[in-house]
This record gives structure tokens, sequence and C-alpha cells, in this order.
């Protein structure tokens, strides 16, 4: 039988910064975020997730958590 296996991995920082309002906050943030790079996340929390499929019969073995 075929299987199909679809995995997924989630890396997340927390960057703090200061800002005189929301406003300059949120361009603050989208510097941020344009700025990092994936290297960046090497060192962030991780979280993994997966689902199995049988091709053959249709049938989902593990559901995404």
């Amino acid at each position: 039988m075929k299987y199909c296996i679809t995995m997924e991995q989630t890396r997340r920082i927390a960057v703090y910064f200061e800002a005189d309002c929301n406003e300059d906050a949120e361009v603050k943030a989208i510097q941020i975020n344009r700025s990092t790079s994936s290297e960046d996340f090497e060192s962030g929390d991780e979280e993994r997730d997966y689902a199995l499929y049988n091709q053959d019969t249709g049938q989902t073995i593990v559901e995404w958590d």
C-alpha cells in the first residue's frame, strides 16, 4: 500500500523592543519581520506535527494535532 506523511515544523522567536506609540510599534514590527533571517529562528522554540494518509484506501491514519 502507498502512504503519504505530511510534516510541519514551526519555529518562533520573540523580539522585544520599545516604541513611542502603537503606530511606531507597527512600523518597527514590520521592519523586524522583514529583516529577520531564517538563521535567526534556529535558536527559537520548535513545534512539530504530522498527518499520515493511506493513499490506497483514502483513509487518514493519523490526523493533525
